[in-house]
């Protein structure tokens, strides 16, 4: 029991630094930088703008034109903006700060329940002072940092069914993996491809992974569920 308490302890300080380091960064020269930063507002204003919303047309990049980019990422922090009212900028850092850290917890949790807890702490300890990560926040890679944090915690729940109903999980991961579709395509693209793999190794030699046939057809069906909510939105 109070070896549990320390490593959420440790796991909890883990996840503040991450965040309160990766905010410091952003705001080191008193504004987040990227070089998207404009595109990313220009979405954003077309979706807080009056009027109604239209996601495949962006009324404000370059004089207006035919939306290109997945608007995921735009609405949440839209959202956040409306609810909070914080300045674009700072809305911004706080979002994608906020999941980059919790993209560090879920390293965590998935390094500890397929190897173990020493070495999920290291592991989450590399994810923290990440380069790549930090190289993402800095050209303003957000829409790809949300959906760095949404793979991990979806293949998470994918490796925990045992412990869901099948109810909760079809609904937990059909959201999730429909909110990847919402936010990156190239990401959501990955995300099948290895999600497919897998499901094809583990048809083939189950007893190899210890894991039922029938679990894949689970998977499977959340990413089918996923795509549908995708589509009708």
């Amino acid at each position: 029991m109070l070896q549990s308490t320390r490593t959420h302890i440790v796991v909890l300080a883990i996840f503040v630094f991450s965040f309160v380091y990766r905010m410091l960064l952003l705001f080191w020269s008193g504004f987040p930088p990227g070089a998207d930063i404009g595109l990313h507002n220009s979405v954003i204003y077309s979706i807080t703008g009056s009027g109604p919303t239209d996601f495949l047309y962006n009324y404000y990049h370059i004089g207006g034109g035919v939306s290109l980019t997945f608007p995921g990422y735009h609405i949440f922090t839209a959202s956040t903006m409306l609810l909070t009212g914080l300045p674009e900028y700072v809305a911004h850092a706080v979002v994608v700060c906020l999941f980059s850290a919790l993209t560090v917890v879920c390293a965590f949790l998935i390094t500890k329940k397929v190897w173990s807890t020493p070495a999920a702490v290291i592991v989450a300890f590399l994810a923290m002072i990440s380069r790549f990560d930090m190289e993402m926040l800095f050209w303003a890679g957000y829409p790809n940092i949300i959906t760095l944090m949404l793979i991990p915690l979806t293949f998470y729940l994918y490796i925990q069914k045992d412990r869901f109903s099948k109810v909760p999980f079809l609904i937990s991961t059909s959201i999730l993996t429909a909110t990847l579709f919402l936010t990156h395509s190239l990401s959501a693209a990955m995300f099948g491809g290895i999600t497919v793999g897998v499901a094809l190794f583990i048809l083939l030699f189950p007893k190899k992974f210890q894991t039922a046939r029938k679990t894949v057809f689970y998977w499977l069906l959340s990413i089918s569920f996923g795509a549908v909510w995708f589509c009708l939105f």
